[in-house]
C-alpha cells in the first residue's frame, strides 16, 4: 500500500510540474515547485512527533510574499496563475512523496524503492500511451522518442534515485536545502537555450521563495543539533 501512495504522489508530482512548465515558463514552474522546503519543514515535525517550530511562520509568510510576487492578480485565465497553481500542487505532491519515503519506506535501498513507484506509474498511465498525444502517438519522429528516452532516464529516474538514496540517509529537510539549487541553474538555462527571460517580479519572488526554503532547512538543521 505504501508503494502504491508513494507511486501515486510520485506520478502526479511529474504530471503537474511538466504542465505547470508548459502553460507558464521552466522559471515559473520550477520557483513554484521550491515552496516545497518550506512545506516540508512545516509537515516533518508531524511524521516525527514533535512540536512546530514558530519560527516556520516567518518562512511561510515568505513564500507566501514570493508567490504573490509572480502572481500578482489571481485570474484562472492567466497562464502564469494556471502555472503557480499546478507548480504548488506539484509541491505538496513531492513533499508528501519525501516525507512518506523518508518515515516509512525508507527499509528498502533507493533503487528497489523507486522501481516499484515506478512500476505503479507505469501501471496507472498505460491506458494513456495510445491517446492523442500520447507515447506511441507523440514519437512518430525517431528523434522525439530518444529524447523521451533522455528525459526519463536520465533526467527523471536516475535523478529521483539519487534523491531516494539520499532520503534513505539523510533528513529529507536537509536534502531541501541542497536541491534548492534546482531552480537557480533551471531558471539560467531556460534563459539561455530558450530565451524565457523572467520578469523583475518573478526574480524577486523566486529569490524570497528560494531564500526562505532555505532559511527554513538550515534553521531546522541548527535546531536538532
Amino acid at each position: 500500500m505504501t508503494a502504491l501512495l508513494l507511486g501515486l504522489a510520485l506520478g502526479g508530482h511529474w504530471v503537474t510540474y511538466f504542465h505547470s512548465m508548459q502553460v507558464s515558463s521552466i522559471a515559473v514552474g520550477m520557483i513554484a515547485l521550491y515552496t516545497y522546503p518550506v512545506m516540508t519543514a512545516l509537515i516533518e515535525p508531524f511524521f516525527e512527533d514533535t512540536s512546530l517550530d514558530r519560527t516556520n511562520l516567518i518562512s511561510s509568510v515568505l513564500v507566501l510574499v514570493g508567490v504573490v510576487l509572480i502572481v500578482p492578480e489571481v485570474n484562472l485565465n492567466s497562464n502564469l496563475f494556471q502555472g503557480v497553481l499546478w507548480g504548488i500542487l506539484s509541491a505538496i505532491l513531492f513533499t508528501l512523496r519525501n516525507l512518506t519515503q523518508r518515515y516509512h519506506f525508507s527499509h528498502y535501498s533507493a533503487p528497489k524503492s523507486l522501481a516499484w513507484q515506478v512500476l505503479v506509474i507505469f501501471a496507472f498511465f498505460m491506458p494513456f500511451l495510445n491517446q492523442p498525444m500520447g507515447l506511441f502517438t507523440a514519437t512518430e519522429n525517431q528523434w522525439d522518442f530518444w529524447l523521451i528516452v533522455a528525459l526519463g532516464v536520465g533526467f527523471t529516474a536516475l535523478p529521483h534515485s539519487l534523491l531516494a538514496f539520499a532520503l534513505n540517509h539523510i533528513k529529507a529537510t536537509s536534502v531541501s536545502l541542497i536541491s534548492c539549487l534546482l531552480p537557480v541553474y533551471g531558471s539560467m538555462l531556460g534563459a539561455f537555450a530558450l530565451g524565457e527571460i523572467p520578469s523583475w517580479s518573478v526574480v524577486l519572488g523566486g529569490i524570497l521563495i528560494v531564500s526562505a526554503a532555505v532559511f527554513e532547512t538550515l534553521h531546522t538543521r541548527q535546531a536538532r543539533h
